[in-house]
């Protein structure tokens, strides 16, 4: 016999209550726990995090979130589908992780375009995905570039 485990990619749990009201964030997460279990799905509390939005001058405690014996840990700021929030609802985190894409972007094309590549090809909607990682064809295609200009180098080095 052997134990089947299912993995659970995001789930997001949201409160929205005055501060004087009493939260039920921690009786829905030991629900969902119970839940998981009975259905056979592992949680990783090491990867969950909480986040408190309060705009008072003076907020309130952060309250005490368990997901089995382990402490939510509270972060300033969280990726929730695809979208940094942070607890001031500002888009710092945002615009620095989209300058931060498109400067790795930038970089693949400019080193595509020194290697001889024809760069028109790539449209804005080429680059249009989820993630900001770069794609196995342009590393390969760097990587191709490099060689062949190595190659070609050396050839000029051994001519001369």
């Amino acid at each position: 016999q052997f134990s089947l485990l299912k993995n659970v990619d995001d789930l997001t749990f949201v409160e929205n209550r005055a501060c004087s009201e009493k939260g039920n964030l921690q009786s829905d997460l030991d629900d969902f726990l119970d839940w998981s279990v009975s259905n056979h799905l592992k949680l990783n509390p090491d990867k969950c995090q909480a986040i408190q939005i309060c705009f008072m001058r003076n907020p309130p405690s952060h309250p005490i979130l368990k997901i089995g014996h382990s402490l939510l840990s509270f972060v300033s700021s969280a990726k929730v589908l695809g979208i940094f929030i942070q607890q001031d609802l500002k888009w710092d985190a945002q615009v620095d992780h989209m300058c931060k894409c498109a400067n790795k972007r930038l970089f693949m094309i400019r080193s595509l375009k020194r290697f001889g590549f024809n760069v028109s090809a790539f449209s804005p909607f080429s680059f249009a995905r989820s993630g900001c990682g770069v794609s196995a064809f342009e590393v390969s295609a760097l990587r191709i570039a490099a060689t062949r200009s190595l190659s070609v180098g050396f050839q000029r080095f051994g001519a001369s």
